[in-house]
């Protein structure tokens, strides 16, 4: 969400959600009005909440999506699992998207 109106208070969690379920539902939240799309690298959802994304129609600069993954898996680098998140959930510049650690964890 690229504006000065920050981070949606709402956020949709998608953990335990899988494939299609997960895109359905968030499609489902997208529709009702949510923007802050909250996954993680350990839901192993990222591919799924990204496809969701895309086929929403929502302007990616109005999206904000929060996705983490675990201190372990931080290598740093271009190559690291923080880049690899963003790829998959399909985030392009003009979304926000935060990549966090995870903790605790599932």
């Amino acid at each position: 969400m690229n504006s000065a109106n920050g981070i949606p208070l709402l956020g949709f969690g998608t953990w335990p959600l899988k494939d299609d379920d997960v895109e359905r539902c968030v499609r489902m939240a997208l529709e009702a009005g949510f923007r802050h799309i909250d996954t993680a690298q350990m839901y192993g959802n990222e591919k799924h909440v990204g496809r969701a994304l895309k086929a929403s129609g929502v302007a990616r600069r109005d999206l904000y999506v929060v996705t983490r993954s675990a201190p372990a898996m931080w290598p740093p680098g271009p190559s690291g699992p923080r880049c690899k998140s963003r790829s998959k959930i399909s985030a392009d510049r003009s979304t926000s998207c935060s990549s966090t650690g995870h903790r605790p964890m599932p």
